[in-house]
């Protein structure tokens, strides 16, 4: 039987880094508050352990993981919906902020193809969004893609087989990505 976390949280941001998973944010029921907290699972002790926690409080976060960090992207705190991202190094247990998205938007989706990481739909607290950003660490930057969902969606899932081709990635590729970094590979 796995260990329950120390912070009870639904809508809750999570994702798998080295082997752990993380529990980022989300709301705790009784307190009825958004969280800034965030605890992994080690799988190898049967426990949870706390880390850093974030500089804002983010329910419905989106949450992933590039180049060995994790990224808690949007999200709400009350009524204020996000648009601002942070980083958390493992290495050295340390939030930091990266630029923040064009929209703000909680309950979106984020996935990471070819080293760039996707943010997609989600909603800013009046509609679901149709569209994608994408986020490139290596030069710190947002740009908005030119690919969009057919509708607006909000609360849906999104999962990559690793194995795209790249007929079905060219057109959420910002242009200004070169073709070699298209084709990173992350480990």
């Amino acid at each position: 039987m796995v260990t329950p976390m120390h912070t009870r949280r639904s809508s809750v941001g999570v994702a798998v880094l080295s082997g752990h998973l993380y529990a980022v944010g989300g709301y705790d029921g009784i307190t009825r508050s958004c969280l800034h907290t965030v605890e992994y699972y080690d799988p190898e002790e049967n426990v949870w352990r706390r880390v850093e926690p974030m500089a804002q409080r983010r329910s419905g976060a989106a949450v992933a993981v590039v180049d060995d960090c994790l990224y808690a992207i949007g999200g709400h705190d009350g009524p204020d919906i996000r648009r601002s991202v942070e980083r958390y190094d493992p290495q050295t247990k340390q939030w930091s902020r990266v630029p923040d998205m064009f929209s703000c938007r909680r309950n979106a989706s984020a996935i990471v193809v070819h080293g760039l990481l996707y943010v997609i739909g989600g909603d800013d607290g009046l509609t679901n969004l149709s569209s994608i950003e994408v986020y490139d660490s290596f030069t710190n930057t947002w740009e908005l893609s030119s690919g969009k969902l057919s509708i607006g969606r909000s609360y849906s899932g999104v999962v990559s087989t690793g194995d795209l081709p790249d007929a079905m990635t060219s057109s959420l590729v910002p242009e200004s990505v070169s073709h070699e970094q298209q084709h990173l590979e992350v480990a």
